[in-house]
């Protein structure tokens, strides 16, 4: 007890971009590892095309109160709890979600 496993979806049925797993969902544990683990690709805002001004939102956002809540703390001020990214289809939201710190936020 107390050990650290780390388990990967291999298949799915039926195929799609992601998986909702509830009380009917049927998981299959291999005494095989997987062939091969997939890996992340690491994503930097400066892979991110045309949002300049959405990333400097982003990070003064998200990346300021994580890296340095001192500076709020000094102000005065709660630094923000969650931010909500809106907008029409299709401008970018995905894009902006990849190079920020998962470690330290969920993401959902």
């Amino acid at each position: 007890m107390g050990r650290r496993v780390d388990l990967v979806v291999v298949s799915i049925k039926p195929v799609a971009d992601s998986v909702i797993i509830g009380g009917s969902t049927v998981i299959e544990i291999s005494d095989k590892p997987a062939k091969e683990m997939p890996s992340i690709p690491r994503v930097s805002y400066e892979d991110i095309g045309g949002l300049g001004d959405e990333v400097r939102k982003v990070r003064e956002m998200i990346e300021l109160p994580l890296r340095h809540p001192e500076l709020f703390e000094r102000l005065g001020v709660e630094a923000p709890k969650g931010v909500l990214l809106h907008g029409p289809r299709a401008r970018g939201r995905p894009c902006l979600q990849k190079p920020l710190p998962r470690k330290q936020m969920r993401i959902s």
